[in-house]
């Protein structure tokens, strides 16, 4: 009776440790934890964004590259449709063996500075922190050197 149900108990585990194993292969590398899927539609101009005749989701872009050197824009959004105000994305791409998003070398460079600021205050941050944990630990060496010193005097007195 207990090695079956011992059994039982190690198949159980045998299986979901391989279901979690295949969950994390799939997707794109764990990113779109939220479970929202990206929707996107063709678009001629910014303006455009929000204004579909077809909402395509499980597609790709380079589904629609069908010459080399096209140009094909898109807007996509990740938000409910259902809300009225949806934040889109206006994306352009070339088509060369796959369609690739072009990429701006200024906000390139927008997002390369943001970066860096962000390191750079997270820096001055994990400093301030060590130094406050470096005062706080050393006022209480201070206390306990003076408490010892009181105490020594009281057990010694000359």
């Amino acid at each position: 009776m207990k090695v079956s149900v011992a059994l039982g108990l190690l198949c159980l585990l045998l299986i979901s440790a391989e279901g979690k194993r295949n969950g994390r292969r799939g997707g794109r590398g764990g990113r779109n934890l939220g479970g929202k899927k990206r929707v996107w539609h063709v678009a001629d101009g910014k303006e455009q964004c929000g204004n579909y005749t077809k909402l395509m989701e499980e597609e790709k872009p380079a589904d629609l590259c069908t010459e080399e050197s096209t140009k094909i824009c898109i807007c996509s959004t990740k938000d409910d449709l259902s809300v009225e105000t949806v934040g889109w994305q206006f994306r352009c791409g070339s088509c060369d063996l796959k369609w690739r998003p072009v990429k701006d070398e200024a906000e390139k460079e927008k997002r390369k500075t943001a970066a860096k600021e962000k390191r750079r205050t997270r820096r001055m941050e994990r400093i301030k922190l060590r130094r406050k944990l470096n005062r706080k630990s050393g006022k209480k060496e201070k206390a306990k050197n003076r408490k010892n010193k009181n105490k020594n005097k009281k057990q010694n007195p000359e």
